[in-house]
């Protein structure tokens, strides 16, 4: 794993790893769609089963896995809180942003602003392109009672599970830096999509 840099309204912000490091057209099925023979990084499969299967995370294992990244990226930074972008699926009863926020809060001693964000629209950013990923990431908002718990002079580290576009970060880092008690942003995504 190599930190991969990532560029947006945050001060700096790094992906882990890639998400995928090799897919392969292997045919088409009965409906006609190409099917793909999928190899992720070990990072992506952590991200893989917590997204899509339901997969527990074991903070310690997954700690052990990204600390390295982690540390180095987190090198001379003093950081506040940890906030987590909203959930693509509100509906999932465990939320793989929420479950890397207390790994992280557990590990590194900073609160995890659970809930931190809202979005009032149910549309998948992923699903979108161009202007209606923007038209969505303008969907978000913050909880107004969460910001209030922000003390002055803060350093955020706003967390994703998958960098694809960086529309709902890029939505969050604005909004978080229209607080006056917030200082920088800093983003941790923990998997990039090649084409992101």
């Amino acid at each position: 794993m190599a930190n991969i840099i990532i560029i947006g309204t945050w001060k700096e912000g790094v992906a882990l790893d890639y998400h995928v490091s090799s897919s392969t057209p292997i045919g088409f099925n009965e409906y006609g769609r190409m099917n793909f023979d999928t190899v992720r990084t070990q990072l992506g499969e952590v991200v893989f089963k917590i997204k899509y299967r339901d997969y527990i995370l074991d903070n310690k294992g997954f700690i052990d896995l990204i600390k390295f990244g982690l540390e180095d990226f987190l090198f001379n930074k003093k950081i506040s809180y940890i906030i987590g972008v909203p959930p693509s699926n509100k509906y999932r009863q465990s939320q793989p942003v929420d479950m890397i926020g207390d790994a992280l809060s557990e590990y590194m001693g900073i609160p995890y602003l659970k809930n931190f964000f809202i979005k009032s629209d149910d549309t998948y950013v992923k699903n979108l392109v161009g202007e209606e990923k923007k038209k969505v990431a303008d969907t978000i908002d913050f909880n107004r009672e969460a910001y209030r718990a922000i003390e002055a002079d803060s350093n955020i580290l706003l967390i994703d599970d998958i960098y694809q576009s960086g529309s709902s970060l890029n939505s969050c880092t604005e909004k978080l830096l229209s607080i006056d008690s917030v200082n920088d942003v800093y983003v941790l995504a923990l998997t990039k999509t090649r084409n992101g």
